[in-house]
């Protein structure tokens, strides 16, 4: 399973109950093709570096998931020509020892399998053990 994050630019004309039936569309989307763990969506209307389709401004959708390496190529191909999306792109978010640490730290660790106990064979009496000879 590999994480990655799904940032989808939507026209700014769309309503916003057309917004959140899009993003309810999307994780079933997901889910359906194998994603996990998604994340809660981040969604923010915010100005453009450049205009698209005469728009210079437009909805930002984030979602971060786990998924096989398999799911992008087919929700793009899903999505390639839905209405309203001016833009779309999956990133590949590499695990780093930080976020390893983190995610490590937020499961729970196993518990120690028992290990069986073995009867220790008591230590032989040895005559004279607390004096020393001298020569």
């Amino acid at each position: 399973m590999e994480n990655y994050e799904i940032a989808v630019l939507l026209n700014p004309d769309m309503e916003d109950k057309d917004v959140q039936a899009f993003i309810a569309e999307l994780k079933e989307l997901l889910t359906k093709n194998g994603a996990t763990e998604l994340a809660e969506p981040r969604l923010d209307r915010r100005p453009m570096a450049y205009p698209i389709k005469k728009a210079r401004d437009a909805f930002y959708l984030f979602i971060n998931f786990k998924s096989p390496s398999s799911l992008p190529l087919a929700v793009r191909s899903e999505l390639k020509h839905r209405e309203g999306i001016m833009r779309m792109a999956f990133i590949n978010k590499p695990v780093t020892a930080f976020m390893a640490d983190a995610v490590a730290a937020a499961q729970p660790a196993p518990a120690p399998a028992p290990q069986p106990v073995a009867a220790e064979p008591a230590p032989a009496e040895v005559p004279n053990a607390g004096t020393q000879t001298q020569p």
